[in-house]
């Protein structure tokens, strides 16, 4: 800062510019950036400090966050918008200066907050915290309690109970109050949330409750209804407490029960959806405060259920894209059979094709909901085959460090890649393969043997899912891959030292499933991030294949365990065992040439096709697949 405080203060005193404190925080930041444009020129001091009064309005409050209350405007890879530890000792102490003169407004306040944020002195810290609360009290939250001002009253209310202000906590809360007995619903919804989110009130629970719930009663929309009465839900408290929360369950799930009800005719997914609400609700009530009627309708939800789940498979839409020629991919996956040893064939086969990149996969999914924002706007849902719903975007965990949406985007696009990759290349080349070398089970063993993947128990069965697998049989090989995948997850998880074993409270241990193993700490870096992609992609989770379960569960039908998702987990089970022993073999056969001094070593014994003498390389081992 080049100016000092006193003569940015000074400066300002000769400008109208005070009226962008009757405006909200947002609209405070958009007048003061066209004021400091104005004054550029003519006084670059005031507009100096017209800066730094709209870096603290463009600053976004979070109430709920004691520590870090306010939150960046905006923010890209590199760069985001000013926070208040972003303010140098100079802007300080003309915030400082400027603070005592500025009239109550919810900027005003901010002002304070901001200087009781940065201030070290105790006793300095409390006159600002106090200033902010009195700015906040007296610029009013009586209107609708917007957004803005919401946040506002609940980061009042947080520093007036921290600092034991309880003058200033009662007139936040009378504002309050006043707001919740108006005739506004919504004013009152919002007014009651934010009152909530403050935590400390417990005089007024009850007519918070009695306020939501004959709002909600009174209204004639469902939607509405179920708003208002799961707010009231959260007030409920006392000793009636578990019978007047069976009240409230049972006319919430009669919301849902009536709107599926009015829905059926126009939508049966929709149906479906409230059907299953209602279900989850009535599911809530303690038996002993079921009514007759909830019993009755628990009996029958499932069936109606799975009923509508059925009749909505009909109401879905099949596009259909520009065909795509694979021609060139299938005469390259065929092309490999023409190599004289299994080895290279195999080699030539894993070699165009690499494991899908995390990174690459994450950055893909980002840049498709840039360029098409509004098809992620809304929710999504994932449903199976047979009509259940199987997920939901409203309810999904973030993996990897990724956020739920490009998550999404990143599975779909993964199970629509690797159904292309099997039809056209996978397939096309092992009819080949396996029509040109004869591979046996030992031949399997061999190479499974020198991955440091597959653990030594189970390497039989691993070699066992791969032959199978290699000649068509792929019910069997994924029946035998997916469990044993398993245990090489949790085998190399072992090996880095996580521990994935469960204690209970009796001392008994069990072992998670893979889905649990992969969000252990540790298991990407364990695995490698893009290992851990692939697996989770085609493993674990609703939103793909979700192989594990299905498998384990017995839910895969005869045509899934020759579908595209089985056969692509074969071939990745494969490539995790061929690799390895590729790049073992060819080292060996580095160290004998290098060792002997006399050049590679030839085979000399009839080629598999009867067509001379193999001529290849062999190292410690022998010849490698020598048909």
């Amino acid at each position: 800062m080049e100016s000092t405080p006193e003569e940015l203060v000074a400066a300002l005193e000769q400008h109208n510019w005070r009226a962008v404190f009757d405006l909200d925080p947002m609209e405070a930041w958009r007048r003061l950036g066209e004021l400091a444009e104005q004054l550029q020129d003519e006084d670059p001091i005031a507009s100096e400090g017209l800066r730094i009064v709209q870096t603290v309005s463009g600053m976004m409050l979070d109430g709920d966050s004691w520590d870090m209350p306010y939150k960046p405007l905006a923010q890209f890879e590199d760069w985001r918008s000013a926070l208040p530890s972003d303010l140098d000792e100079g802007q300080l102490r003309f915030l400082h200066e400027l603070a005592p003169t500025l009239p109550g407004s919810q900027l005003a306040a901010r002002v304070s907050d901001v200087l009781h944020l940065r201030t070290t002195s105790r006793t300095e810290r409390i006159e600002h915290a106090a200033r902010a609360v009195e700015l906040w009290i007296a610029s009013g939250f009586t209107r609708v309690l917007a957004r803005s001002e919401g946040e506002d009253w609940i980061r009042a209310a947080e520093i007036a109970a921290r600092y034991r202000m309880a003058e200033s906590a009662g007139r936040l809360t009378e504002q309050a109050l006043a707001v919740l007995r108006s005739d506004d619903d919504i004013a009152a919804l919002r007014a009651a949330g934010v009152m909530r989110r403050a935590r400390y009130f417990g005089e007024h629970d009850d007519e918070v409750a009695l306020q939501m719930e004959s709002r909600g009663l009174r209204s004639a929309v469902a939607r509405r209804q179920r708003t208002f009465l799961e707010e009231a839900l959260r007030w409920v408290r006392g000793g009636d407490a578990a019978e007047r929360h069976a009240r409230l369950h049972e006319l919430i799930g009669d919301t849902w029960w009536d709107e599926a009800v009015s829905r059926a005719e126009d939508s049966h997914l929709v149906a479906r959806d409230f059907f299953a609400n209602a279900y989850n609700t009535y599911r809530a009530i303690p038996r002993k405060f079921r009514s007759a009627a909830v019993t009755e309708r628990l009996s029958r939800l499932p069936a109606i259920v799975r009923e509508h789940g059925e009749q909505a498979l009909g109401e879905f839409t099949s596009f259909v894209s520009d065909p795509i020629d694979v021609s060139s991919i299938r005469e390259l996956a065929e092309s490999f059979a023409a190599e004289e040893m299994p080895i290279d064939a195999l080699a030539s086969w894993f070699v165009n094709y690499e494991l899908d990149a995390f990174e690459t996969a994450k950055s893909d999914a980002e840049m498709l909901i840039r360029e098409h924002p509004l098809t992620h706007i809304f929710g999504s849902s994932t449903v199976a085959a047979d009509g259940r719903k199987l997920h939901s975007s409203s309810s999904s965990r973030t993996h990897m460090g990724v956020e739920n949406g490009v998550w999404s985007q990143m599975v779909k696009h993964f199970h629509q890649r690797i159904d292309l990759l099997a039809q056209s290349y996978i397939r096309p080349g092992l009819w080949s393969l396996s029509a040109a070398f004869r591979l046996s089970l030992g031949d399997f063993k061999l190479m499974v043997s020198a991955s440091p993947f597959v653990p030594p128990e189970v390497e039989n069965l691993y070699a066992r899912g791969l032959h199978h697998g290699y000649y068509g049989r792929f019910a069997e090989a994924v029946h035998l891959l997916a469990p044993v995948t398993e245990a090489c997850v949790r085998a190399a998880l072992h090996r880095d030292g996580i521990e994935t074993r469960n204690l209970r409270v009796d001392d008994t241990e069990i072992e998670p499933g893979l889905s649990a193993l992969m969000e252990l700490d540790g298991a990407d870096e364990a695995l490698g991030y893009d290992l851990a992609w692939n697996m989770r992609a085609l493993y674990c989770g609703p939103l793909g294949p979700n192989l594990r379960n299905r498998v384990a569960h017995g839910l895969v039908s005869d045509v899934e365990a020759a579908g595209a998702d089985v056969v692509f987990a074969w071939w990745l089970a494969l490539r995790l065992a061929f690799v390895p022993y590729f790049n073992m073999v060819r080292a060996e056969e580095h160290r004998s040439e290098h060792d002997s001094g006399v050049g590679p070593k030839l085979c000399g014994k009839a080629r598999a096709n009867g067509r001379g003498t193999c001529q290849r390389r062999v190292g410690a081992r022998g010849c490698p697949f020598h048909g």
